[in-house]
């Protein structure tokens, strides 16, 4: 069987941008060391290109499942709003809402990642 550099790399980059979901689920509230921003996301650093007008992700396998050029229509979004929401101490309804939203874009990269690993 032929080797598939750019699944390989999208498999790779799936478990890293999972791990980073990890940390963040589980972060201080004040710590800001990463958060689910392009700066910080694996497959952003390596997809995510800037153009006159928008940042588009061609060929990002978030990209390519969606169906969009960037992270729109995922559980990225509910996450991304959760994050920014979330207040300073665990245990209130913010910190619960981002404990399920992080959960969500986690279990979507993880089927990402199945569905991908299905492949080879």
């Amino acid at each position: 069987m032929t080797r598939n550099p750019k699944l390989d790399r999208d498999k790779r980059l799936l478990g890293e941008s999972i791990e980073h979901w990890l940390r963040m689920r589980v972060a201080k509230p004040n710590d800001e060391s990463e958060g689910p921003y392009s700066d910080d996301c694996p497959l952003c650093l390596q997809y995510r290109r800037y153009t006159e007008y928008a940042i588009v992700c061609g060929g990002c396998p978030i990209a390519v499942a969606s169906g969009n050029e960037d992270c729109k229509d995922t559980p990225y979004i509910a996450a991304y709003h959760a994050w920014r929401n979330r207040g300073p101490r665990r245990g209130t309804p913010s910190w619960r809402s981002w404990a399920r939203a992080s959960q969500k874009m986690i279990d979507y990269l993880k089927q990402l990642l199945a569905e991908l690993e299905a492949r080879t």
